[in-house]
């Protein structure tokens, strides 16, 4: 009897062994198998953009800020504060959801195709074939995953110093300078300046498009011109200056130590323009006209054969001149007849119809026959024979400004003048300069006359 116990403890033992033995048998089996099917599921046919669009749908929200914040660390932010909207616009793109891919470049065996959510481009994915499991299955997998900021830029402003620069409708204060004291001006005669105007630079944090940009200098509107990410503003025209510099042919001329003639043209003209006969050597005068100056010129310095000339400055508004005259002389008699010929001349224009031939013939007394004057106010008879005689005439001013005595002995005399007419009640105001050339035949005569009024 214990014999045949033990026998059967014995049969019991195996068998539950045996039992458990292919109980383990089978369910390996059972995982191999799962594990086969899997591989084999995951390796038939797909698309890559199915298995880019599979991969994107299992992305979290948290995974995503995280990939963003990976390729953000690598830029250059001009604050945090930028740097966490443009993030957060991204987020909130992802939520507005719509999701879907695009092929967006590679290869047909490494396709990139482009998530795109809430009309923004999110992310792009990278794919590949790889084996799958231990069977040696094939199937799109993502091998790669990246952010591009390549829709944004940074742009640069470069305007007056001083300016009030507006970027899509945000002013922008001192902290997007990059860049400061960008001279302007590149007049060789304000070189030595220290406060001339100068240019700065901002520079604008990632932008998704091309900004909208105002500016305002002293008032002035700027305008820019645009060249690869690069706006500028040029200096408002009407703020320049320039200057008229009017010299004896010959002299130098420096400003702040420059030599005004190795930078700029000058242009020589007759000191009395087309006053004077040809054949007669007259002075004449180098003239340098100078635009686009940022202050008013300074420091001048004026000299002939050594010596130093004087010079007249004046300015009218951003017009600046400065003229350095011929030497002058002074005679009395020829100032008198000079007075007296204009006296004479205007009271025979100003009288119109009245004692016109007597007027006329006391004009031409002074006048030398034979000139081209003469025949020029003789001629002019017919047109006065009509005109209106003023009521009253006033000298405000008559007075020789200037003479100067020429290598023939004859003279020119310029003479300022202010004349009020009066006609009935119409009043009337005549301001300008007179010049007369003078010569001596005896007895003097007027040769020829400019008149220039204001």
């Amino acid at each position: 009897m214990k014999r045949n116990r033990k026998r059967t403890s014995r049969f019991w033992l195996i068998y539950a062994i045996a039992s458990a033995a292919l109980v383990i048998a089978v369910m390996s089996g059972l995982v191999l198998f799962y594990d086969f099917i899997d591989a084999f599921e995951e390796s038939q046919p797909q698309s890559p953009a199915e298995a880019a669009k599979k991969y994107a749908s299992e992305i979290s929200e948290s995974e995503l800020f995280s990939l963003l914040n990976t390729t953000a660390d690598s830029l250059e932010w001009r604050s945090e504060e930028a740097r966490n909207e443009t993030l957060n616009g991204y987020i909130e793109a992802w939520r507005a959801g719509g999701m879907f891919c695009k092929r967006s470049g590679g290869s047909e065996e490494e396709p990139v195709y482009t998530v795109i959510s809430g009309r923004r481009e999110i992310f792009s994915l990278t794919l590949s074939k790889t084996s799958i499991g231990r069977y040696g299955f094939d199937a799109w997998q993502v091998t790669d995953r990246s952010v591009s900021f390549d829709g944004f830029s940074i742009y640069t402003v470069t305007l007056p110093e001083g300016s009030i620069l507006e970027l899509n409708g945000k002013v922008l204060d001192d902290s997007y300078i990059i860049e400061r004291d960008i001279p302007y001006s590149a007049n060789p005669i304000e070189a030595s300046h220290t406060d001339l105007p100068c240019a700065v630079t901002y520079e604008t944090e990632l932008l998704n498009a091309q900004p909208t940009l105002k500016a305002r200098y002293k008032e002035h509107d700027l305008e820019f011109s645009y060249t690869d990410g690069a706006y500028t503003a040029k200096y408002p025209a009407s703020l320049l200056y320039s200057a008229t510099v009017k010299v004896p042919s010959g002299a130098s001329v420096t400003v702040r130590g420059t030599d005004v003639s190795a930078h700029y043209e000058k242009v020589t003209e007759s000191a009395f323009g087309g006053l004077i006969a040809e054949g007669l050597t007259v002075p004449s005068f180098d003239v340098y006209t100078i635009h686009g100056l940022y202050a008013p010129i300074d420091n001048v310095n004026v000299s002939l054969n050594g010596t130093v000339l004087q010079f007249e400055e004046s300015t009218d508004g951003m017009a600046q001149s400065i003229t350095v005259d011929i030497g002058g002389v002074s005679d009395d008699t020829v100032a008198k007849f000079a007075d007296d010929f204009t006296r004479a001349y205007f009271h025979y224009t100003s009288s119109g119809y009245r004692n016109t031939a007597e007027n006329l013939a006391a004009a031409l007394s002074y006048v030398l026959n034979g000139s081209e004057l003469y025949t020029r106010i003789r001629d002019s008879k017919v047109g006065y024979d009509f005109v209106t005689p003023v009521t009253s005439q006033v000298y405000n001013r008559l007075e020789v400004v200037r003479m100067y005595r020429l290598e023939d002995s004859s003279y020119v005399v310029k003479l300022a003048f202010d004349v009020d007419h009066q006609i009935y009640s119409e009043s009337r105001s005549y301001k300008g300069e007179i010049s007369l050339h003078i010569v001596n035949v005896g007895t003097y005569k007027i040769a020829n006359m400019v008149i220039e009024n204001e």
